[in-house]
């Protein structure tokens, strides 16, 4: 499925499909490292005695350094050794996680899963500039599909295993626990990857741009907004959404685990379907990841209209909104940066759209947590949706954009 045209390879440069199994391992784990705090928040509110605000300030601190090193680390990723930096954010996260869950000071705390954000961020953009130098980019949809069953699988990992880990034990081995796993796939990473050697799949074709001229000439700065949008949305249900089903229904901590792991699990579907309509659209990302938010966006508002009839329809309008947000997600933070590949660009643009989802997903951790607690949890329904209409607003404005450029490249020039 994922077999490289033409050479053979040494011993010492990863095969395609070896190459993805440790991209997709790697990224797999990590969300084992940074979203097991959703389903710590629970309780961590009853033993710690702690406001919705108050919890919102560690997971926007996350998401804001995060995003930070998603700029930073997306660039420095074009010039450095992958093999090294990837083990260094895994083996970081881990002493990190270790030591927030065993501390109980709430400045402290935010510090310390705010510096967990940095290392977590030196992982993407060198991840996917991986991919890139071992995979053909007629494989890019597969390989979108196939990372997004990463962040998936991570997910039900994280909600899943850390609800039961967090029922059984307490709050703190839902770091103690990711922390061991993280630090022992550190290790196997460095192994496994040998050598920073590889085999292009394909060549640049055009001279190294600056990423700045990337943004503006290519229109990705109205990329960036959509990505902020989808990650205020996303990161937001992914972040709360135990806690709004908690609260809006009164459910007990194992049974809000039991719904919470269906949004990850029913989310998935939405890079199939991503995958598929992409496809369909003959490899048009734009309108693919126009038709994801808007659809979201109907969902979102069937959430706010029917999702406090009963645990299972709101739980079913979230993940449905998920998985469509999955689905324009796989695309932004693969398909796109992949293409920028004749530039030699792609960690940094992949560093720079998942900067934007995660500005995105600090907005949505202040503003949630303020809202929740002066209008209630179930008003923020209303930010998502306004953040998606911007979204699509911006996808249509690059388009739109786009083809004013083409067409300005078109006309002969005047002498």
């Amino acid at each position: 499925m994922l077999e490289m045209e033409g050479t053979s390879l040494n011993q010492k440069v990863l095969t395609p499909k070896s190459a993805f199994l440790l991209c997709w391992f790697a990224y797999t784990l990590a969300y084992f490292g940074r979203v097991n705090i959703s389903v710590a928040i629970p309780v961590m509110e009853k033993t710690l005695g702690w406001s919705n605000t108050q919890l919102g300030l560690i997971g926007s601190s996350f998401f804001w350094i995060y995003a930070i090193g998603q700029l930073i680390n997306g660039s420095i990723g074009d010039h450095v050794s992958p093999r090294k930096f990837v083990f260094i954010g895994l083996f970081f996260s881990a002493l990190l996680n270790l030591a927030f869950g065993s501390l109980t000071l709430l400045p402290i705390m935010i510090v310390i899963w705010g510096i967990n954000g940095y290392f977590q961020s030196m992982l993407w953009g060198p991840i996917v500039r991986t991919l890139s130098d071992h995979i053909h980019p007629r494989r890019n949809n597969i390989v979108a599909v196939g990372m997004a069953a990463s962040m998936t699988v991570g997910y039900l990992m994280a909600w899943g295993l850390s609800g039961k880990i967090v029922s059984l034990l307490g709050w703190r081995w839902a770091f103690w626990t990711p922390s061991v796993i993280l630090a022992l796939y550190a290790f196997l990473w460095l192994i496994k990857v040998k050598s920073d050697k590889f085999h292009n799949a394909v060549h640049p074709t055009k001279s190294k741009q600056s990423l700045l001229k990337i943004t503006w000439n290519d229109g990705l700065w109205l990329i960036m907004i959509a990505s902020i949008a989808q990650g205020v949305v996303k990161e937001g249900i992914n972040l709360w959404g135990p806690m709004l089903l908690m609260k809006t229904h009164g459910l007990d901590l194992s049974s809000t685990v039991a719904y919470s792991i269906l949004i990850p699990a029913i989310g998935f579907s939405g890079a199939i379907l991503a995958g598929l309509l992409n496809k369909k659209l003959n490899h048009r990302e734009k309108p693919t990841i126009l038709i994801m938010l808007i659809a979201s966006g109907i969902t979102v508002m069937a959430f706010h209209i029917f999702g406090a009839g009963s645990a299972i329809s709101g739980t079913l309008f979230l993940s449905l909104t998920v998985a469509l947000l999955n689905g324009a997600n796989s695309i932004l933070m693969t398909i796109i940066p992949l293409n920028y590949v004749k530039y030699k660009r792609v960690s940094s643009v992949a560093g720079l759209l998942d900067f934007s989802a995660y500005v995105g997903a600090g907005l949505s951790g202040i503003f949630t947590g303020i809202i929740a607690d002066k209008f209630g949890i179930s008003t923020v329904a209303f930010l998502w949706i306004a953040f998606l209409i911007l979204g699509s607003l911006a996808l249509l404005g690059n388009m739109f954009f786009k083809r004013i450029a083409a067409h300005a490249k078109d006309q002969p020039q005047m002498h």
